[in-house]
């Protein structure tokens, strides 16, 4: 089974709003989370683009990350919150 999982770590200190992130593969949403959580998805070997998708009162993305997933292997992405920027920016955990 290929996998990708993103995980969204918890915001550090106070926040109003607990916005919903949403996993996007190639443009289109696959999964919803909030942080502190993990969205995952089962896909088919291959090259894949990744955002996450911040729904707050302005929803914003993040900088698109590509990846590769190979054959019965797990794709880990992190995604941390920005105060300065107030969006999610992902990276590649592995």
């Amino acid at each position: 089974m290929t996998r990708i999982e993103l995980n969204i770590k918890p915001i550090k200190g106070p926040i109003i709003l607990k916005p919903e992130v949403e996993l996007l593969v190639n443009g289109e949403g696959v999964g919803t989370g909030s942080f502190g959580e993990t969205i995952s998805v089962d896909v088919e070997p291959g090259s894949y683009e990744i955002q996450a998708l911040q729904h707050s009162l302005i929803k914003r993305k993040s900088k698109k990350l590509k990846v590769n997933a190979a054959v019965n292997s797990t794709v880990k992405i992190v995604g941390k919150y920005s105060r300065f920027w107030g969006n999610v920016r992902i990276f590649n955990e592995n």
